[in-house]
């Protein structure tokens, strides 16, 4: 977990410093070398990431396990979803177990 947040905390700094770059450098016709500076100290800032991008982040993570569950174990999307939902909050009933339905 802590991998992942610091991995999402990167790309999104990436991505906020880019949007920023871009706009200081249409605004103020600012030199490359002195962009790079810039860069260098807001890299130290602490980097806070909105609420809205953790919940579109879960909701993709459930989207996406609950499309893979379904079609590799031939589960229904109501029962993957149920499954990718304890899973990630970590309840884990034990009624959907992956690799254990009969065919």
């Amino acid at each position: 977990g802590k991998v992942f947040a610091n991995i999402f905390k990167w790309l999104y700094r990436k991505v906020l410093s880019c949007g920023n770059r871009r706009k200081h450098l249409a605004e103020y016709d600012v030199m490359e070398e002195d962009m790079e500076e810039i860069d260098d100290v807001k890299q130290e800032e602490e980097v806070l990431v909105p609420s809205t991008a953790c919940i579109w982040v879960m909701l993709c993570y459930l989207t996406m396990g609950t499309i893979m569950f379904a079609e590799w174990e031939g589960w229904n999307y109501l029962d993957s979803a149920y499954f990718c939902v304890t899973s990630l909050l970590k309840i884990g009933l034990g009624d959907f177990v992956p690799g254990s339905h009969a065919t």
